[in-house]
């Protein structure tokens, strides 16, 4: 419902020039590009699978939570189940990214993992025209990542082609698993956290992610997909914050909103 009134008040807005399309007007009307520090959580690779109504009740949980931010893979590991439902990922995009900025979320886009062959193994207009899609959204409320874990020629030029095409975006980068250096171009360098006390150096840009075996430790019954274990999310990110640096943590195939995750997060100070 919310969403069905903002998307009238902009068009309303906008009615002596013409009714645009709701995300390129958003693209005119969405806050700055994103910088500064990032507390997030996501449904990562499971974010497609939330209604519009579920996604609302996410992102309004999220923003009140007191964290800021949220992870979503465009084409995560899963192999053929998104590559052969591209226009679901573009419907779903829209919602996410009109409520994210409704709410004020920063939305963590990484377009491809390299540990799905089935997008690594696309032509370079495959991911243009997926740099192009993101691109008409304007880069208000986004941080953009070419590549997750991104090895060889192939990430590299799609990290390349990121650069020249989202100009105006907040880039993120992961070559490796564990980057502790990028080009200046990025601001956010996502370092996949190995274990708990591994949250990489004091580094402003290196944001620690649970984007790896450390979810074993993490969540409960040290299985990926379960939820968050409340001690080990406050261990994990507080020392992360208390050095004023950005961390995320990664839900890996969670088909619902881990709210004591959020709640938990964004509660350290």
């Amino acid at each position: 419902m919310k969403k069905l009134l903002f998307a009238s008040l902009i068009c309303l807005s906008l009615m002596f020039s013409g009714c645009v399309s709701i995300h390129k007007a958003l693209a005119n009307n969405g806050r700055s590009a994103p910088g500064g520090q990032l507390k997030g959580y996501g449904m990562v690779n499971e974010w497609m699978t939330l209604t519009d109504s579920n996604i609302d009740y996410f992102l309004k949980y999220l923003s009140k939570s007191g964290c800021n931010m949220t992870e979503i893979e465009l084409f995560g590991r899963e192999e053929d189940q998104w590559i052969n439902n591209q226009s679901k990922i573009k419907d779903k995009f829209d919602t996410f990214i009109e409520l994210a900025r409704y709410y004020n979320v920063i939305v963590f886009v990484d377009i491809a993992n390299q540990g799905d062959t089935s997008i690594i193994s696309q032509p370079d207009s495959f991911f243009q025209g997926w740099l192009n899609f993101i691109n008409d959204y304007g880069p208000g409320n986004m941080v953009v990542q070419a590549v997750g874990e991104g090895s060889g020629s192939k990430s590299q030029n799609w990290y390349a082609m990121t650069e020249n095409t989202l100009t105006k975006f907040t880039l993120s980068y992961n070559m490796g698993a564990r980057p502790t250096s990028a080009p200046t171009r990025y601001l956010y360098i996502d370092y996949h956290s190995a274990s708990i006390p591994d949250i990489g150096p004091n580094d402003s840009r290196i944001m620690p992610n649970t984007d790896s075996g450390i979810l074993n430790e993490m969540q409960n019954g040290g299985v990926m997909g379960q939820t968050f274990i409340t001690d080990k999310v406050v261990q994990f990110a507080t020392p992360v914050i208390a050095q004023k640096r950005s961390v995320n943590l990664y839900g890996y195939y969670h088909l619902s909103p881990d709210k004591n995750a959020m709640s938990t997060l964004g509660g350290i100070k």
